[in-house]
Protein backbone atom coordinates (compact mmCIF):
# COMPACT_ATOMS: atom_id res chain seq x y z
CA UNK A 1 0.00 0.00 0.00
CA UNK A 2 2.83 2.33 0.80
CA UNK A 3 4.40 1.49 -2.49
CA UNK A 4 1.36 2.54 -4.29
CA UNK A 5 1.31 5.86 -2.49
CA UNK A 6 4.94 6.46 -3.34
CA UNK A 7 4.26 5.64 -6.97
CA UNK A 8 1.38 8.08 -7.02
CA UNK A 9 3.56 10.85 -5.57
CA UNK A 10 6.27 10.26 -8.09
CA UNK A 11 3.76 10.23 -10.93
CA UNK A 12 2.25 13.52 -9.75
CA UNK A 13 5.66 15.22 -9.54
CA UNK A 14 6.45 13.96 -13.02
CA UNK A 15 3.32 15.47 -14.44
CA UNK A 16 4.03 18.79 -12.74
CA UNK A 17 7.51 18.90 -14.19
CA UNK A 18 6.31 18.16 -17.67
CA UNK A 19 3.60 20.81 -17.42
CA UNK A 20 6.13 23.43 -16.42
CA UNK A 21 8.66 22.28 -19.04
CA UNK A 22 11.33 21.89 -16.42
CA UNK A 23 12.04 18.15 -16.48
CA UNK A 24 15.72 17.49 -16.88
CA UNK A 25 16.93 14.66 -19.10
CA UNK A 26 19.15 12.07 -17.56
CA UNK A 27 21.58 9.54 -18.71
CA UNK A 28 20.31 6.13 -19.61
CA UNK A 29 17.44 4.76 -21.48
CA UNK A 30 14.72 7.38 -21.53
CA UNK A 31 12.11 4.93 -22.75
CA UNK A 32 12.80 2.59 -19.85
CA UNK A 33 12.77 5.44 -17.29
CA UNK A 34 15.88 4.09 -15.53
CA UNK A 35 19.33 5.43 -14.87
CA UNK A 36 22.58 4.16 -16.28
CA UNK A 37 23.20 2.05 -13.19
CA UNK A 38 19.93 0.16 -13.80
CA UNK A 39 18.11 1.52 -10.72
CA UNK A 40 14.43 2.26 -11.19
CA UNK A 41 14.28 4.72 -8.27
CA UNK A 42 17.32 6.87 -8.99
CA UNK A 43 15.82 9.50 -11.34
CA UNK A 44 17.84 12.66 -11.43
CA UNK A 45 16.01 15.90 -11.91
CA UNK A 46 16.96 19.60 -12.11
CA UNK A 47 15.12 22.81 -13.08
CA UNK A 48 16.08 25.43 -15.96
CA UNK A 49 16.97 28.93 -14.85
CA UNK A 50 13.98 31.26 -14.60
CA UNK A 51 15.59 33.96 -16.78
CA UNK A 52 15.80 31.63 -19.82
CA UNK A 53 12.14 31.94 -20.80
CA UNK A 54 12.13 35.76 -21.09
CA UNK A 55 15.32 35.62 -23.13
CA UNK A 56 13.76 33.18 -25.53
CA UNK A 57 10.67 35.37 -25.84
CA UNK A 58 12.76 38.48 -26.51
CA UNK A 59 14.82 36.61 -29.07
CA UNK A 60 11.67 35.52 -30.89
CA UNK A 61 10.33 39.08 -30.91
CA UNK A 62 13.60 40.44 -32.24
CA UNK A 63 13.65 37.75 -34.93
CA UNK A 64 10.11 38.63 -35.94
CA UNK A 65 10.95 42.34 -36.10
CA UNK A 66 14.08 41.68 -38.12
CA UNK A 67 12.14 39.49 -40.51
CA UNK A 68 9.45 42.14 -40.88
CA UNK A 69 12.02 44.83 -41.51
CA UNK A 70 13.77 42.68 -44.08
CA UNK A 71 10.49 41.93 -45.82
CA UNK A 72 9.58 45.63 -45.82
CA UNK A 73 12.93 46.55 -47.31
CA UNK A 74 12.63 43.90 -49.99
CA UNK A 75 9.07 44.90 -50.82
CA UNK A 76 10.01 48.60 -50.94
CA UNK A 77 12.87 47.82 -53.24
CA UNK A 78 10.62 45.78 -55.53
CA UNK A 79 8.03 48.53 -55.54
CA UNK A 80 10.65 51.16 -56.36
CA UNK A 81 11.97 49.04 -59.22
CA UNK A 82 8.45 48.46 -60.51
CA UNK A 83 7.69 52.19 -60.40
CA UNK A 84 10.94 52.99 -62.22
CA UNK A 85 10.16 50.44 -64.91
CA UNK A 86 6.65 51.86 -65.22
CA UNK A 87 7.90 55.42 -65.60
CA UNK A 88 10.44 54.25 -68.17
CA UNK A 89 7.59 52.57 -70.03
CA UNK A 90 5.64 55.85 -70.08
CA UNK A 91 8.68 57.65 -71.51
CA UNK A 92 9.17 55.00 -74.18
CA UNK A 93 5.55 54.82 -75.28
CA UNK A 94 5.35 58.62 -75.40
CA UNK A 95 8.38 58.72 -77.71
CA UNK A 96 6.95 55.92 -79.86
CA UNK A 97 3.65 57.75 -80.19
CA UNK A 98 5.43 60.98 -81.16
CA UNK A 99 7.40 59.13 -83.86
CA UNK A 100 4.17 57.63 -85.21
CA UNK A 101 2.45 61.01 -85.33
CA UNK A 102 5.49 62.61 -86.99
CA UNK A 103 5.51 59.94 -89.68
CA UNK A 104 1.82 60.50 -90.40
CA UNK A 105 2.52 64.22 -91.01
CA UNK A 106 5.74 63.71 -93.00
CA UNK A 107 5.91 65.08 -96.56
CA UNK A 108 6.78 61.66 -98.00
CA UNK A 109 3.77 60.07 -96.31
CA UNK A 110 1.40 62.78 -97.50
CA UNK A 111 2.78 62.57 -101.04
CA UNK A 112 2.50 58.77 -101.06
CA UNK A 113 -1.07 58.93 -99.75
CA UNK A 114 -2.06 61.01 -102.82
CA UNK A 115 -0.69 58.47 -105.30
CA UNK A 116 -3.42 56.59 -107.16
CA UNK A 117 -3.44 53.01 -108.38
CA UNK A 118 -2.91 53.99 -112.02
CA UNK A 119 0.29 55.85 -111.13
CA UNK A 120 2.15 52.82 -109.76
CA UNK A 121 3.44 49.59 -111.20
CA UNK A 122 1.84 47.55 -108.38
CA UNK A 123 -1.55 48.78 -107.17
CA UNK A 124 -1.37 46.57 -104.05
CA UNK A 125 1.16 48.98 -102.53
CA UNK A 126 -1.40 51.79 -102.60
CA UNK A 127 -4.05 49.61 -100.98
CA UNK A 128 -1.69 48.55 -98.18
CA UNK A 129 -0.75 52.13 -97.35
CA UNK A 130 -4.38 53.23 -97.41
CA UNK A 131 -5.35 50.52 -94.90
CA UNK A 132 -2.47 51.40 -92.56
CA UNK A 133 -3.28 55.10 -92.57
CA UNK A 134 -6.88 54.26 -91.69
CA UNK A 135 -5.69 52.66 -88.42
CA UNK A 136 -5.38 55.91 -86.48
CA UNK A 137 -6.58 54.65 -83.08
CA UNK A 138 -5.07 56.84 -80.39
CA UNK A 139 -4.23 54.41 -77.58
CA UNK A 140 -4.34 55.80 -74.04
CA UNK A 141 -1.09 56.00 -72.10
CA UNK A 142 -1.74 54.76 -68.53
CA UNK A 143 -0.13 56.71 -65.68
CA UNK A 144 2.02 55.06 -63.01
CA UNK A 145 -0.13 56.15 -60.04
CA UNK A 146 -0.59 52.71 -58.46
CA UNK A 147 0.90 51.91 -55.03
CA UNK A 148 1.09 48.13 -55.07
CA UNK A 149 3.98 46.46 -56.81
CA UNK A 150 1.68 44.11 -58.67
CA UNK A 151 -0.42 47.02 -59.97
CA UNK A 152 2.68 48.88 -61.16
CA UNK A 153 3.88 45.77 -62.95
CA UNK A 154 0.48 45.44 -64.64
CA UNK A 155 0.64 49.07 -65.81
CA UNK A 156 4.17 48.48 -67.15
CA UNK A 157 2.93 45.48 -69.14
CA UNK A 158 0.07 47.55 -70.60
CA UNK A 159 2.49 50.32 -71.57
CA UNK A 160 4.76 47.79 -73.28
CA UNK A 161 1.80 46.56 -75.34
CA UNK A 162 0.93 50.13 -76.36
CA UNK A 163 4.54 50.91 -77.27
CA UNK A 164 4.72 47.74 -79.32
CA UNK A 165 1.62 48.82 -81.30
CA UNK A 166 3.04 52.26 -82.07
CA UNK A 167 6.41 50.80 -83.04
CA UNK A 168 4.78 48.24 -85.30
CA UNK A 169 2.55 50.80 -86.99
CA UNK A 170 5.46 53.18 -87.54
CA UNK A 171 7.53 50.44 -89.16
CA UNK A 172 4.67 49.23 -91.35
CA UNK A 173 3.75 52.74 -92.54
CA UNK A 174 7.38 53.56 -93.27
CA UNK A 175 7.76 50.41 -95.35
CA UNK A 176 4.44 51.03 -97.14
CA UNK A 177 5.41 54.61 -98.03
CA UNK A 178 8.72 53.37 -99.44
CA UNK A 179 6.91 50.68 -101.45
CA UNK A 180 4.44 53.17 -102.96
CA UNK A 181 7.21 55.62 -103.79
CA UNK A 182 9.34 52.91 -105.39
CA UNK A 183 6.40 51.58 -107.40
CA UNK A 184 5.49 55.08 -108.56
CA UNK A 185 9.08 55.79 -109.63
CA UNK A 186 9.21 52.49 -111.51
CA UNK A 187 6.02 53.37 -113.38
CA UNK A 188 7.31 56.88 -114.13
CA UNK A 189 10.59 55.50 -115.46
CA UNK A 190 8.84 52.92 -117.63
CA UNK A 191 6.46 55.54 -119.01
CA UNK A 192 9.31 57.94 -119.83
CA UNK A 193 11.33 55.18 -121.52
CA UNK A 194 8.36 54.00 -123.59
CA UNK A 195 7.62 57.57 -124.71
CA UNK A 196 11.25 58.07 -125.73
CA UNK A 197 11.41 54.84 -127.73
CA UNK A 198 8.17 55.73 -129.50
CA UNK A 199 9.45 59.21 -130.34
CA UNK A 200 12.73 57.76 -131.68
CA UNK A 201 10.74 55.61 -134.10
CA UNK A 202 8.74 58.63 -135.26
CA UNK A 203 11.93 60.65 -135.68
CA UNK A 204 13.54 57.94 -137.79
CA UNK A 205 10.49 57.82 -140.04
CA UNK A 206 10.53 61.61 -140.49
CA UNK A 207 14.24 61.61 -141.21
CA UNK A 208 13.76 59.01 -143.94
CA UNK A 209 10.76 60.70 -145.54
CA UNK A 210 12.26 64.21 -145.50
CA UNK A 211 15.31 63.31 -147.58
CA UNK A 212 15.54 65.88 -150.42
CA UNK A 213 12.37 67.67 -149.37
CA UNK A 214 13.65 70.30 -146.94
CA UNK A 215 14.78 73.85 -147.59
CA UNK A 216 17.61 73.58 -145.05
CA UNK A 217 19.33 70.22 -144.92
CA UNK A 218 21.09 71.10 -141.66
CA UNK A 219 17.80 70.46 -139.85
CA UNK A 220 17.97 66.84 -140.90
CA UNK A 221 21.54 66.60 -139.65
CA UNK A 222 20.44 67.92 -136.25
CA UNK A 223 17.60 65.39 -136.15
CA UNK A 224 19.99 62.54 -136.89
CA UNK A 225 22.25 63.59 -134.03
CA UNK A 226 19.27 63.80 -131.67
CA UNK A 227 18.25 60.25 -132.65
CA UNK A 228 21.74 58.91 -131.95
CA UNK A 229 21.83 60.64 -128.57
CA UNK A 230 18.42 59.22 -127.64
CA UNK A 231 19.53 55.70 -128.60
CA UNK A 232 22.52 55.95 -126.29
CA UNK A 233 20.59 57.36 -123.34
CA UNK A 234 17.35 55.36 -123.48
CA UNK A 235 18.57 52.96 -120.75
CA UNK A 236 19.19 55.76 -118.23
CA UNK A 237 17.49 55.38 -114.82
CA UNK A 238 16.55 59.06 -114.50
CA UNK A 239 13.07 59.83 -115.92
CA UNK A 240 13.90 63.52 -116.23
CA UNK A 241 16.91 62.65 -118.41
CA UNK A 242 14.71 60.53 -120.67
CA UNK A 243 12.13 63.31 -120.89
CA UNK A 244 14.90 65.74 -121.87
CA UNK A 245 16.04 63.48 -124.70
CA UNK A 246 12.46 63.15 -125.92
CA UNK A 247 11.93 66.92 -125.88
CA UNK A 248 15.14 67.36 -127.84
CA UNK A 249 13.80 64.97 -130.46
CA UNK A 250 10.50 66.83 -130.62
CA UNK A 251 12.32 70.13 -131.21
CA UNK A 252 14.52 68.65 -133.96
CA UNK A 253 11.51 67.03 -135.63
CA UNK A 254 9.64 70.34 -135.61
CA UNK A 255 12.59 72.06 -137.31
CA UNK A 256 12.63 69.42 -140.06
CA UNK A 257 8.87 69.72 -140.56
CA UNK A 258 9.08 73.52 -140.81
CA UNK A 259 11.91 73.28 -143.34
CA UNK A 260 9.97 70.75 -145.38
CA UNK A 261 6.90 73.00 -145.39
CA UNK A 262 9.03 75.98 -146.46
CA UNK A 263 10.41 74.04 -149.42
CA UNK A 264 6.94 72.88 -150.42
CA UNK A 265 5.70 76.49 -150.46
CA UNK A 266 8.71 77.62 -152.50
CA UNK A 267 8.13 74.84 -155.01
CA UNK A 268 4.47 75.78 -155.35
CA UNK A 269 5.34 79.44 -155.97
CA UNK A 270 7.94 78.51 -158.56
CA UNK A 271 5.45 76.29 -160.38
CA UNK A 272 2.84 79.04 -160.37
CA UNK A 273 5.39 81.54 -161.71
CA UNK A 274 6.33 79.18 -164.53
CA UNK A 275 2.71 78.99 -165.68
CA UNK A 276 2.27 82.78 -166.05
CA UNK A 277 2.63 84.27 -169.65
CA UNK A 278 5.60 86.59 -170.24
CA UNK A 279 4.95 90.37 -170.04
CA UNK A 280 5.14 92.38 -173.30
CA UNK A 281 8.18 94.65 -173.65
CA UNK A 282 7.30 98.33 -174.08
CA UNK A 283 9.16 100.56 -176.57
CA UNK A 284 9.83 104.22 -175.88
CA UNK A 285 9.76 106.97 -178.35
CA UNK A 286 12.97 108.92 -178.97
CA UNK A 287 13.26 112.01 -176.87
CA UNK A 288 13.43 115.39 -178.46
CA UNK A 289 16.71 115.99 -176.73
CA UNK A 290 18.25 113.08 -178.56
CA UNK A 291 20.17 114.29 -181.62
CA UNK A 292 20.93 111.74 -184.28
CA UNK A 293 24.33 111.60 -185.75
CA UNK A 294 24.93 111.39 -189.44
CA UNK A 295 27.28 109.30 -191.42
CA UNK A 296 29.78 110.70 -193.72
CA UNK A 297 27.40 110.02 -196.57
CA UNK A 298 24.76 112.05 -194.79
CA UNK A 299 22.57 109.10 -193.67
CA UNK A 300 21.10 109.53 -190.18
CA UNK A 301 21.75 106.71 -187.72
CA UNK A 302 20.35 105.99 -184.31
CA UNK A 303 22.23 107.48 -181.45
CA UNK A 304 23.32 104.60 -179.25
CA UNK A 305 24.34 106.79 -176.40
CA UNK A 306 22.56 105.98 -173.18
CA UNK A 307 20.99 108.92 -171.52
CA UNK A 308 19.96 108.88 -167.88
CA UNK A 309 16.64 110.53 -167.45
CA UNK A 310 15.70 111.95 -164.09
CA UNK A 311 13.16 109.90 -162.09
CA UNK A 312 10.63 111.91 -160.24
CA UNK A 313 8.59 110.39 -157.39
CA UNK A 314 5.50 110.43 -159.53
CA UNK A 315 7.19 108.56 -162.36
CA UNK A 316 8.51 105.94 -159.96
CA UNK A 317 5.07 105.45 -158.41
CA UNK A 318 3.47 104.97 -161.82
CA UNK A 319 6.05 102.35 -162.74
CA UNK A 320 5.51 100.50 -159.49
CA UNK A 321 1.74 100.45 -159.94
CA UNK A 322 2.10 99.14 -163.47
CA UNK A 323 4.41 96.38 -162.25
CA UNK A 324 2.00 95.42 -159.48
CA UNK A 325 -0.89 95.24 -161.90
CA UNK A 326 1.03 92.93 -164.21
CA UNK A 327 2.80 90.77 -161.61
CA UNK A 328 2.61 91.47 -157.84
CA UNK A 329 5.63 89.33 -157.16
CA UNK A 330 7.74 91.46 -159.52
CA UNK A 331 7.02 94.78 -157.78
CA UNK A 332 10.41 95.06 -156.18
CA UNK A 333 12.15 94.09 -159.39
CA UNK A 334 10.20 96.79 -161.26
CA UNK A 335 11.13 99.44 -158.74
CA UNK A 336 14.79 98.47 -158.97
CA UNK A 337 14.59 98.51 -162.73
CA UNK A 338 13.09 102.01 -162.68
CA UNK A 339 15.90 103.29 -160.53
CA UNK A 340 18.52 102.18 -163.07
CA UNK A 341 16.65 102.46 -166.34
CA UNK A 342 18.69 103.63 -169.31
CA UNK A 343 16.89 104.62 -172.46
CA UNK A 344 17.97 104.03 -176.00
CA UNK A 345 16.90 106.08 -178.92
CA UNK A 346 15.47 103.91 -181.67
CA UNK A 347 15.76 105.37 -185.09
Amino acid sequence: MMMNNNDDVMETEKDDAMMEGLETPFDGDADAGVTADGSDDAVEKRRWPKWLVPVIVVACVVALMAGGAAWYLIDSNRRAQARGACEQGVTSVTADKAAWEKLLKADDTIAASKVTSDQVADSATVETLTDLLAETTDLKIVACDADATADLEAVTAALATTAEWYQGQTKKIDEAVAAVTSSRDAKTLATARDALVKKVDEARSLLSKSDGSVADDSTRDALGKAIDEADKGKDDKDPSMLDGLREKLVSAMQAVSDSRDAKARADEEAAAQAKRPPRPRLKRRPSSSTRPRTRAAGTPVADTRRLRRPHTPGRVAVRVLLALAADPSAALAAESALAGTRLRVVS
